[in-house]
């Protein structure tokens, strides 16, 4: 059943989302009925995901614009089901915290301040890590929201003991929605078939940026107009580069004089790794390493030569 909140102290003024959770609690489900009892937790407002209520259901001031209706018709007490695999279809306020939590690992986005605040609560977070458990490893239906709330959890708290996803045809899953926010290339976690594309670390500090109507538009236009600005000055600044070096338009290019040119960005504060050295000497048809060939055909190529092709 519901745990009631704790008092609080005479004087001891409550936070407004935490006000605004007690309040609502009587018709919140999944992640927003847990937050509500995690009396211990510094919660902000639930964006950008926002929490699951009841249908028709009502909820605080502060919540309203943060709360969308369950994401099917769950009047059906928990009472009734006996099926594992029906467990987070139905849930109800009245239910018990491992309902809520097998609703939420189901249906809802992981929120990384609610994992945080799990650390101060330990009777939410092992039912909740048992939601997750149950799920994962059931391993059938539709496993997105278990899988990014596996990695999440993992990453925030502790690992879990599931084993690793060893069927790589399953589809990678985007942690966050790359349509919706803005993301980065990321990383594939083989444990969990998750691409982790957030902005930030978990951990730490990660900001969500949502896209707005016609971001990757706006974003396009940007992108050029950046390259019109800054385009000139970069052809100032590696004018200035090539001028320290004695580099001209009409130099041959050589193992010696881009060996000047590197350590001279090197000096200031343009530092290659030997890899990217290599890789740089390669461009401009010039061998990088100690003993090998000297300047082919391509290196003996005017400067200005080089450049338009590496534009290209």
């Amino acid at each position: 059943q519901v745990k009631m909140p704790a008092e609080k102290a005479p004087g001891v003024p409550i936070s407004p989302v935490r006000a605004a959770l007690e309040g609502s609690a009587k018709d919140l489900i999944g992640v927003g009925q847990l937050a509500s009892q995690m009396t211990h937790a510094c919660l902000p407002l639930p964006k950008p995901f926002g929490l699951h209520m009841r249908r028709g259901g009502k909820v605080h001031e502060t919540l309203k614009g943060c709360v969308v209706e369950a994401k099917k018709d769950l009047w059906t007490s928990m009472s009734s089901i006996s099926s594992l695999s029906s467990i987070s279809d139905f849930c109800d306020p009245d239910d018990s915290i491992l309902t809520h939590c097998n609703y939420a690992v189901q249906y809802e986005f992981p929120w990384l301040p609610f994992l945080t605040g799990l650390k101060h609560e330990p009777e939410i977070k092992e039912a909740f890590a048992d939601a997750i458990i149950n799920k994962v490893s059931m391993g059938f239906g539709d496993q997105k929201m278990a899988r990014r709330w596996w990695y999440m959890y993992e990453q925030v708290l502790e690992p879990l003991p599931i084993d690793d996803v060893t069927d790589m045809d399953h589809t990678i899953i985007p942690l966050l929605p790359p349509e919706r926010f803005f993301t980065t290339q990321g990383f594939i976690s083989p444990r969990h078939g998750i691409l982790d594309n957030l902005l930030g670390d978990a951990s730490t500090f990660c900001p969500f940026v949502e896209k707005f109507a016609g971001a990757s538009d706006a974003a396009r236009e940007f992108k050029a107009e950046l390259l019109e600005v800054l385009s000139p000055i970069c052809m100032m600044t590696i004018k200035d580069f090539f001028s320290a070096c004695e580099l001209t338009d009409s130099t041959k290019i050589t193992q010696e004089n881009l060996g000047k040119l590197l350590q001279h960005l090197d000096e200031d504060g343009f530092s290659m790794s030997e890899e990217e050295k290599q890789e740089f000497y390669h461009l401009f048809g010039v061998g990088g390493e100690a003993g090998s060939k000297g300047p082919d055909d391509e290196g003996l190529k005017p400067l200005s030569m080089h450049i338009v092709n590496f534009a290209e």
